[in-house]
């Protein structure tokens, strides 16, 4: 019954998807005009350089608390010693990054220096150093803690009646636990290979980030899988030596580990106080200063439940696998069956996740099997046991690895055969193994961002899943919501190493009706709902993936020009292009840095000026329509006239220039049109009179009313030219009515106000009075008409542009 299963989940999560890999790739008809600003191959070599650094730091901060735990008695301080150290493994990697990143803002005294002297970058880079390693030191511990448990040699007993020094001490100690460290830096490097979100976040480019600029430009099937062909070897290289390269055994006459140092002690707890303990405080204050735990759960709440069952229950068909691979090890050994299995289960963990996606895509997105496959939960399912498998085979090949061969001798002497006696007579080893399994996967699913995201059915009852939501939220810039939720996570993650710690193999006995239960809910509960959202009445469309002239690389501005009929938009390759109302290109020019970040507003003003919010570089700059500089104005700070990050421009009454901004300076600011403060109005917060990141800002025709799109506090505000608050229209949520993360208005002809709103992936006409919905368009999709995160909307009068940022294209519609 178990092989039989072993079997079908091989099929279903690794021979299907490959079969579709291939079927795409000869299918493929992806265009191979494919701009890129650097080589592979020094991308390769930056991501070999950052995976090694972070290991060997790793290394030797994790060396001396992982000797220590080899050497420590049971007790109710080690206990919570090795709950602390699974702590941080079971959040994923880029929210550790993120809270490093949270604990440096813009106006704390690192971020000031970092932006005054133009050292951004170097500190991002430096927090994503520290934060790795705060993710990954408890690997190297536990790799040394699990293989110092392996051999209770006389050599300290020797050492001890030698009267030897430190130095020979050290030297014999290194030379011990030397195996134990590569292989604890091996794992952590291919960990580091693979990260793609973390190092995303960052804005370092690895071969992770490359992968999915190739896709994110509809680069063929052949250009994606020739770049990442040398990661894959390495990936193969590297778990090649992780599974081939022996153990040593522990001896038949074993001699009882000596009792730690009490320096050893110390060191030990002063690492996990520095960078395990101190950051959940720090956390925990912040989330007691600013909860937002009720905004997270209304808008993710439901990503949440259906992410963390599809989590559980891929982990329990990875403890299942891992207990028959187990028994198939003990019961065959090495045959060239297992042998292909084990392949299959190495290569969908090594290749990236962009290609899972396309090869599940093309296997499961077909008529007859897509309702109950590719438009349901089951899918998620598939993609993250055929991406974490591996998981469970090489935990049951490490437990037979370490199992003595005095227990195996004795084991097959007794002539076991069937499931039922083995379980009798090894049921430890087999508890333990599914558990281990089972936690791991369920942890590394929970976090799992390129494959779900890719994979998630859109429109379904399950919604994004979590990291998604989680990482969507973090470019919304609105780290209260973050931190509240990493703060469930937290808590989520203690209990878990709790349950690891304690131990709680009974729960393994009743996991096929568990599975079988769990799984009826998935396919009953998680069916796709039809999408209830108008589609856009598109008239033009244009724009597609890529860096060439008229296409886009995630734009995320758009202004009109209606009197001359010329649209401008903004990517993140920081160029801006200028169309005509066809879609043909004009011409394009770039910012002057790029380095910090790229803009995130545009705006015309009644000459034809086009005025760039530069975001990350704390000002405004002026082009004339042919893209030449006119002037600028800003500079870094919170003092008036200062900036943190600029959003978006309007010109008010007398020409007035109205800048929002956000970062800790959540305000409006107001100018003269050369430049010249005038005043301010707004704070950070959720207060009538304060914001939380003003994205957008518009007048009313008459230049009475000013609309300012409160994007994460989910609602409109509405004040006089002077900043007083008039009203504050809609508020949180998915319904009519409601907005989930505005982040552009635009006034239409009647007088109402039409909206883009990024979280519900629609744009939603509201009524300027009261904010009652007056009609919606979009809806999450691929198709025309649909939308995925549309940033922002413009429009002369007769024609709305909507900028469908997820798609890369922009849509004309005629104005409702």
């Amino acid at each position: 019954m178990l092989f039989s299963l072993l079997i079908l989940a091989w099929l279903a999560c690794v021979l299907v998807p490959l079969a579709g890999l291939v079927s795409a790739f000869i299918g493929d008809g992806g265009t191979d005009d494919i701009v890129t600003e650097v080589s592979t191959t020094g991308i390769l070599l930056r991501t070999l350089g950052w995976s090694a650094m972070i290991a060997a730091v790793s290394a030797s901060i994790g060396w001396i608390p992982g000797r220590y735990m080899a050497r420590a008695r049971g007790g109710g301080c080690n206990r919570v010693l090795w709950i602390l150290m699974v702590v941080p493994m079971c959040l994923p990697a880029y929210a550790i990054f993120y809270c490093w990143y949270q604990a440096v803002p813009p106006g704390s005294y690192l971020g000031n220096m970092a932006a005054e002297n133009g050292m951004i970058p170097m500190l991002r880079e430096g927090i994503l150093l520290v934060s790795m390693t705060c993710w990954s030191w408890p690997i190297i511990s536990l790799c040394v803690a699990a293989c110092t448990s392996l051999r209770r040699d006389r050599v300290h007993e020797l050492l001890t009646l030698d009267a030897a020094g430190p130095g020979r001490r050290l030297a014999v100690a290194i030379r011990e636990d030397l195996p134990a460290l590569l292989r604890g830096m091996l794992i952590v490097g291919m960990l580091m290979i693979a990260n793609t979100v973390a190092f995303d976040l960052a804005q370092v480019q690895t071969m992770g980030f490359h992968l999915r600029a190739l896709e994110a430009q509809a680069a063929p099937g052949w250009m994606i899988l020739q770049s990442s062909l040398p990661l894959v070897v390495l990936l193969l290289v590297a778990i090649g030596l992780l599974v081939l390269v022996p153990l040593r055994r522990s001896p038949e006459d074993p001699v009882p580990a000596q009792p730690p140092r009490t320096w050893q002690a110390v060191v030990t707890w002063l690492v996990v106080i520095l960078t395990i303990i101190l950051p959940i405080i720090l956390l925990g204050v912040r989330v007691l200063g600013r909860v937002q735990l009720d905004s997270f759960i209304s808008l993710y709440g439901r990503s949440l439940g259906w992410t963390v069952l599809v989590s559980l229950v891929a982990a329990i068909v990875g403890g299942i696998l891992s207990i028959a691979m187990l028994v198939r090890l003990l019961k065959a050994g090495r045959n060239w069956c297992g042998t292909v299995a084990v392949f299959g289960w190495l290569l969908m963990a090594s290749i990236p996740g962009i290609l899972l996606v396309v090869g599940i895509e093309s296997a499961y997105n077909r008529p007859w099997i897509r309702e109950w496959t590719y438009d349901s939960s089951v899918i998620l399912l598939v993609g993250l046991v055929g991406r974490f498998g591996f998981i469970a085979v090489l935990v049951a090949w490490w437990i037979r690895m370490i199992t003595p061969e005095s227990i195996l001798q004795v084991f097959r002497s007794d002539g076991v055969d069937s499931f039922g006696a083995m379980l009798e007579s090894m049921r430890g080893r087999m508890l333990s193994t599914g558990l281990l399994s089972g936690v791991i996967i369920f942890v590394m699913s929970m976090g799992e961002v390129v494959v779900t995201a890719g994979i998630s059915p859109p429109g379904g009852t399950a919604g994004v899943s979590l990291p998604a939501s989680l990482l969507n939220a973090m470019h919304y810039q609105e780290p209260d919501v973050v931190i509240s939720a990493l703060w469930v996570l937290v808590v989520a993650s203690i209990l878990v190493a709790c349950l690891m710690t304690l131990g709680l193999g009974r729960l393994m006995r009743r996991l096929p009706v568990m599975l079988v239960l769990l799984s009826g809910i998935m396919i009953v509960g998680c069916d796709s709902d039809p999408n209830q959202v108008r589609p856009i009445p598109i008239e033009h469309v244009f724009g597609s993936p890529g860096s060439g002239p008229g296409q886009f690389n995630y734009p995320r501005s758009l202004a009109m020009d209606g009197d001359n009929g010329w649209i401008y938009v903004v990517d993140k390759n920081a160029r801006i292009q200028k169309f005509d109302l066809e879609g043909t290109h004009l011409l394009e020019w770039s910012m002057p840095q790029k380095e910090n970040g790229k803009p995130t507003g545009l705006h015309v003003g009644s000459d034809g000026s086009v005025y760039v919010a530069d975001t990350h570089y704390f000002r405004i700059i002026r082009y004339d329509p042919d893209g030449r500089e006119i002037s600028r104005f800003g500079s870094y700070g919170t003092d008036d006239g200062e900036f943190i990050y600029t959003t978006d421009l309007a010109v008010g009454p007398g020409g007035r220039l109205y800048v929002s901004e956000y970062g800790g300076n959540d305000r409006v600011q107001v100018f003269e049109p050369d430049g010249r403060y005038l005043f301010g109005f707004g704070s950070q917060g959720s207060e009538s009179t304060q914001f939380n990141r003003p994205q957008s800002i518009g007048f009313s025709h008459d230049k009475d009313e000013l609309y300012v799109a409160d994007a994460c506090n989910h609602r409109i505000v509405v004040t006089d030219p002077d900043g007083q608050v008039l009203r504050i229209l809609c508020g949180i949520g998915r319904e009519p009515g409601q907005l989930c993360y505005p982040y552009n208005v635009l006034v239409l002809p009647d007088g109402n106000l039409m909206v883009a709103e990024f979280g519900n992936n629609r744009i939603q006409k509201i009524d300027v009075s009261d904010g009652r919905s007056l009609g919606i368009w979009g809806g999450l999709g691929f198709e025309p008409g649909r939308l995925q995160y549309p940033w922002s909307l413009d429009g002369d009068g007769s024609t709305v542009a909507v900028l469908d940022s997820g798609n890369n294209r922009v849509a004309l519609m005629e104005s409702p």
